[in-house]
């Protein structure tokens, strides 16, 4: 470990890191790197490192054996509430990160985990009303300070910062008053002590009497010195001490955690140099003394703020603002992050990507940390959320917003959109919560809000009272609050008429005067103030409305609609509402009513869209109006030539109406889309059936003769490659309905546009005219079978001769990639091999009528029969006619393992998308999907591609395979688990929700495979479950009669529980494990593994019983160890005990443990090399010595950073010397 490590980063006794406040800079040149330093290589910003490989800190569990000293609790970036800006900084360091690299030489620094706030330290806006006495006074001293800061902050004003004698002639002895510069220093160091705690509300960041103090910083060594002060009030909760914010606590020294360091003369000499130089214009000389300033404070903002003003007099914006952002985290000023903001967002100009609104978004987030209460920082967060598309993060700001200001009827309506687009009915009652609060509010006067939009927000309400309530109510809210806002509020006996909407007709007569105390209304005669006044959107919504309620409502409904209807001549303002209103008609069933307000809206072509014309020819087609529909399908036919539903409909229409020759076409436009299931689905027959005949005799099998002759029947046939049939028996037949001539054509089209299978014939009428073009088709079939088999083949010989040296030859490699590409292709052009979206058709063969009818309904019977489990079937019991067993004479095994190696060298070369694409062509192949033994091939080479593109959910997926297929092996988990272990990086998947669920219920089925009927009956099994088990009673769920569960099963599930820091779960089921198999190291030690985790919790309800839990299993893990008398296993037990106090911070017994565990090194290599000598058969030494898979390095390192953290660095690098050097 260099010097310099120590001197740009320190270590963090929690984690094990070199911390900084900096990540990584995601752009090449480093604004903090010499201009002088070597040009870097391609530079990707990589996430930041920890010490060691593994990480001292894991992010999430790991096995005690390789990962973490002490796990941290992750912050929540999911959450869309008041988030942690720093839980959102991953991708905002990908971009925008900085390398804190001053030289070539220096660390990785981590950033995301040095910030002042702690997720402990969460601010809500509601603990600022906690002291408002104190508002004022704080309000009027942060002014204050911002004033002396801003003015201290820029060289170009204020005299002291910028040098008293900055303004004069240049001397040869330029210097800066150094009392000046302490002073400044010195405010920064009190401003950055301050600026630890959390700001307002009790507790949060000093004590209730402790304001900020101003001007006193200046009066060190006194009372007002902020290192003296003490807080005179107690926050809530469990005392800390006097003025220390809450989270920090003291030292065992008493010194406050991540108190500013006292800059030294260096840094203030440093500082004053890079002052002088950037006023003489001398830019480079000053950006190189400021980043030294830089590096020997780090957490000053004055060096920062320097430096940022340098590179932007040097034109290097966007450097100016990286320095800029990272040293804003050492203030706590919410006017610098808004600075900060807006100069990202001036920067991008008009090409805001989504890395600079993410930057622009953890600006103001931080603003707001700091100031809760400010509402406009609030504002341009939710406006560049919106502009990022991140509705769940804008919710949840907008639900800030409302609670701050809950009489904002914008804020208000804008959180009610972003609720109705989440679909989610709680967040929706919560909008209409809010809109309720804003209405009561309202309600005194006259107007919702701003009279303009009133109405646009009574629209909104409404839509939320009705997803939340019920129509009845909507209309009921919509007719009081239109009473309202038309200045009618106390007419409120309209209230108790509910049967109609007599209140907003046109005119008073005849309904509205019926009612006695319109009457006497001093509104009577105001016909604006009825139903004049109210907007159509409104009454339409009100018919809807009507609509909804009931069908005796319809009348009612058809009366407002009626209003709307009048207005057909504007079609083209209004057709929205006219569609809005045919579709409410539908859905309720009102068909003939639909067609009224659906038909005016043919004339508006941008409001036609596809679904438009379906929904209406749907319509007229309960009439029985064809023509009509006809036309509607017609038009999306035309316009859409990827739509399958309109030609469905189309071809049943043709069907109905006995048009043949306009549904064939459909049918096969359909089935050339790849959705010959909607056909069936649709029950489209468009052939005819052939006339019964009598059938000819069975052809007979290949080795006798064949006959010769026109055969004039359907018969059996068995097709063969063979020679050009002679003249008179071309063997081709044409389907029945089908013109001759058509038939030649098509055939030729499709022989063109790509080969399927050779089919000598089909079945139907014998062909009786135009044997010429038959005999041309067929030649020129055989002509391309010909070519296929002589590429296949020439293909075949490259891939094997290019096999011998794959590994030594590029241009080998490349051969084999062509040559097994066009074989694939070629393979894949078989119909018979890939029958569409029916997998579960086994082939049988590449003629048509390969199988014998009844052979193939006895294999569908037996298949039933099997599934069903009601009688063991013979799998020879059954006839079966030769199927073929090659493909152009290559074995479908060699296929199978030309497919598989193809995939493996894909893998190896990083063309996922290829290899994948390349399994799936062999999975989906019949020939191998009917086979396990083909399928298991198939899955393990898919695992281990998945495991070459370091690929974990296709790593899971396929483990799933093993398991399904043999559930009640203990070996396919024992697969799954340490395929899981194999994979490299940071675990997602096999702690995930699907992977929980799937484990957990094959758990179950082995819980109730070993439970007998009485006890099964006492557990609360569901009965899908049961029924599952047990094949719905058909099926023992025992089939295997396995006589105990496997102990490595249920501590899998275990290990899951554990990596998703579920430690209670995890205990349960080990503690399951221990009871099958009370001697298993692993169980012992991960039980010991968990009980000391979940003692690291903040919310430990014992944290010592379960230490002492956890070292009592660690202590009989040991024993086992031990016991086996082998030096290697001694040595891993030593060095997890070791890595077990060092979890615990319990140096004192960590050291000996590493220091046993390297006194092992050199008995483990000769147990190591004594091993392999019985192994040989021959006697004689191997050349390469033996490399055992030992601990020595791992221990190695772990004592090494125990010594160089607590400053013993001579004895660090002799133990790195000895152990780590290579």
């Amino acid at each position: 470990m260099n010097d310099q490590q120590h001197d740009l980063s320190y270590p963090d006794p929690a984690s094990g890191h070199y911390l900084t406040p900096y990540p990584e800079l995601s752009h090449q040149t480093d604004p903090y790197s010499y201009a002088y330093a070597p040009p870097q290589e391609d530079f990707y910003p990589p996430m930041p490192q920890p010490l060691m490989h593994e990480g001292f800190m894991p992010r999430s569990p790991q096995p005690l054996m390789h990962e973490g000293f002490m796990p941290r609790h992750d912050m929540d970036v999911d959450s869309d509430v008041d988030e942690d800006p720093s839980a959102g900084y991953g991708a905002l360091q990908a971009q925008y990160g900085l390398n804190f690299v001053l030289n070539p030489q220096s660390s990785h620094s981590d950033f995301h985990h040095n910030n002042q706030f702690g997720p402990e330290d969460e601010i809500t806006y509601e603990d600022e009303f906690e002291e408002e006495d104190l508002q004022p006074q704080r309000s009027r001293l942060n002014s204050l300070e911002r004033e002396i800061l801003d003015v201290r902050d820029n060289p170009r004003i204020d005299p002291d910062f910028a040098m008293s004698d900055a303004g004069g002639d240049s001397s040869d002895d330029m210097s800066i008053n150094s009392d000046i510069l302490n002073d400044i220093l010195d405010e920064e160091i009190a401003a950055g002590s301050r600026g630890r705690g959390k700001g307002r509300g009790r507790g949060r960041g000093r004590g209730t009497g402790r304001g900020r103090r101003g001007w006193k910083w200046a009066i060190k060594g006194t009372e007002h010195d902020p290192k003296m002060a003490s807080g005179r009030g107690r926050g809530r909760g469990r005392g800390r001490g006097n003025g220390v914010p809450r989270g920090e606590g003291r030292r065992k020294n008493g010194d406050k955690r991540n108190t500013v360091a006292e800059p030294d003369p260096e840094f203030k000499r440093l500082q004053s140099l890079a002052t002088q130089a950037f006023l003489n214009n001398n830019y480079q000389a000053a950006a190189d003394y400021a980043r030294d300033a830089v590096k020997a404070n780090p957490e000053i903002f004055a060096a920062h703020s320097l430096l940022s003003e340098i590179l932007l007099a040097q034109g290097k914006d966007q450097d100016s603002l990286t320095v800029l952002l990272h040293g804003a985290h050492t203030r706590r000023d919410p006017a610098l992050w808004w600075t900060v903001a807006e100069r990202t967002l001036e920067l991008a100009g008009e090409n805001r990507t989504p890395a600079v609104l993410e930057q622009a978004i953890y600006c103001f987030a931080w603003a707001i940390k700091l100031d809760p209460d400010d509402y406009d920082a609030r504002r341009e967060k939710l406006n560049l959320l919106l502009e990022s598309e991140q509705p769940a993060r804008a919710r949840g700001e907008a639900k800030m917003m409302v609670r701050q200001k809950p009489h904002d009827l914008n804020i208000v309506k804008q959180y009610a959109d972003l609720c109705a687009y989440s679909a989610s009915l709680p967040e929706i009652q919560r909008a209409k919560d809010a809109y309720d609060v804003a209405i009561n509010f309202y309600f005194k006067g006259r107007s919702l809000g701003v009279p303009e939009t009133q109405w646009s927000h009574l629209n909104v309400y409404l839509d939320l009272v009705e997803k939340c309530e019920n129509p009845t109510q909507a209309a009921f809210h919509l007719k009081k609050l239109s009473r309202w806002l038309l200045g009618r509020k106390e007419d409120t006996f309209w209230d108790n008429v509910t049967s109609d909407d007599r209140e907003f007709d046109n005119d008073d007569v005849p309904r509205r005067v019926q009612i006695p105390e319109f009457k006497y209304s001093r509104f009577a005669n105001k016909k604006e103030m009825y139903g004049e006044g109210l907007p159509l959107e409104l009454r339409v919504k009100l018919g809807l409305f009507r609509v909804k309620i009931s069908r005796a409502d319809l009348p009612e409904a058809m009366r407002h609609f009626q209003i709307l209807l009048d207005l057909k001549d504007e079609i083209s303002e209004y057709f929205d509402l006219f569609r809005d209103v045919a579709e409410a008609l539908i859905e309720q069933t009102y068909y003939a009513e639909a067609i009224i307000f659906y038909e005016p809206i043919r004339s508006v072509p941008e409001a036609c869209d596809h679904d438009y014309y379906m929904k209406l020819a749907d319509c007229y087609m309960m009439f029985n109006r064809n023509a009509d529909a006809e036309s509607c399908w017609k038009f999306i036919v035309d316009n859409d030539p990827e739509d399958i539903k309109s030609r469905i409909a189309l071809a049943k229409l043709y069907e109905a109406e006995q048009r043949m020759a306009e549904a064939v076409p459909l049918v096969h436009e359909v089935i050339r889309l790849g959705r010959s299931d909607a056909v069936k689905k649709a029950k489209i027959t468009v052939d005819k059936p052939p006339p019964p005949r009598a059938l000819a005799p069975l052809m007979p099998r290949p080795e006798q003769a064949a006959p010769t002759g026109r055969v004039t029947g359907p018969v059996s046939r068995h097709y063969s490659l063979g020679p050009m049939p002679e003249d008179g028996d071309d063997g081709d037949y044409q389907d029945e309905g089908q013109d001759e001539e058509e038939e030649d054509e098509d055939e030729g089209e499709d022989d063109d546009e790509r080969f399927i299978a050779f089919r000598p014939g089909k079945r139907g009428r014998p062909k009786t005219a135009k044997p010429r073009a038959s005999r041309a088709r067929v030649s020129q079939t055989f002509e391309r079978l010909q070519q296929q088999d002589q590429r296949i083949k020439a293909n075949h010989v490259l891939v094997n001769s290019a096999r011998e040296t794959l590994d030594e030859d590029d241009d080998a490699l490349q051969t084999y990639f062509e040559a097994a590409q066009e074989m694939i292709d070629d393979f894949k052009t078989v119909r018979a091999f890939y029958p569409g979206r029916d997998k579960h058709i086994k082939f049988t063969g590449y003629g048509r009528n390969t199988k014998n009818p009844v052979v193939a309904e006895m294999e569908a019977m037996k298949k039933r029969i099997a599934e069903d489990g009601s009688m063991d079937v013979d799998e020879g019991a059954i006839p079966d006619e030769s199927i073929p067993d090659n493909f152009h004479d290559i074995k479908f095994t060699e296929w199978l393992d030309m497919f598989c190696e193809y995939a493996l060298l894909l893998a190896k070369a990083a063309d996922r998308e290829k290899c994948y694409e390349v399994l799936t062509t062999a999975f989906s192949c019949t020939v191998f999907y009917h086979s396990l033994a083909h399928k298991t091939q198939i899955h393990a080479t898919w695992m281990a591609c998945a495991l070459l593109l370091n690929d974990e959910q296709k790593v899971c997926e396929v483990g799933r395979f093993f398991i399904i297929e043999w559930p009640h092996s203990g070996a396919a988990y024992q697969l799954f688990a340490a395929v899981n272990r194999l994979f490299a990086g940071y675990s997602n998947w096999f702690n995930s929700g699907p992977t929980q669920k799937f484990i957990l219920r094959q758990v179950k089925a082995l819980d109730y495979a070993l439970l007998d009927p009485e006890s099964r009956a006492l557990y609360a099994f569901t009965g899908q479950e049961r029924s599952s088990y047990t094949h719905a009673g058909k099926r023992d769920a025992n089939p295997y009669n396995l006589p105990d569960l496997d102990a490595g099963v249920i501590s899998l599930y275990g290990h899951i529980m554990a990596a998703a820091q579920s430690w209670t779960s995890a205990l349960n089921y080990y503690f399951r494990a221990l009871t099958l198999d009370p001697d298993n190291v692993s169980i012992n030690l991960c039980i010991a593994t968990a009980y000391m985790q979940m003692a690291m919790k903040r919310q430990a309800e014992n944290r010592h019983w379960q230490i002492y839990q956890g070292v009592a299993f660690l202590q009989r893990y040991v024993a086992l160890r031990i016991k086996t008398g082998q030096a290697i296993l001694e040595q891993e037990a030593l060095y997890n005990v070791g890595r077990s106090w060092h979890l615990l911070g319990i140096m004192h017994l960590a050291i000996p443990e590493y220091e046993k565990c390297l006194a092992l090194a050199d008995r483990v290599r000769e147990e190591a090399r004594e091993k392999k000598r019985q192994e040989e058969s021959d006697g004689e030494e191997d050349e390469e010595e033996a490399d055992p898979e030992e601990f020595t390095q791992e221990a190695a390192f772990a004592l090494m950073h125990i010594l160089a953290m607590n400053s013993n660095e001579k004895a660090a690098r002799k133990i790195a010397e000895k152990y780590l050097v290579m």
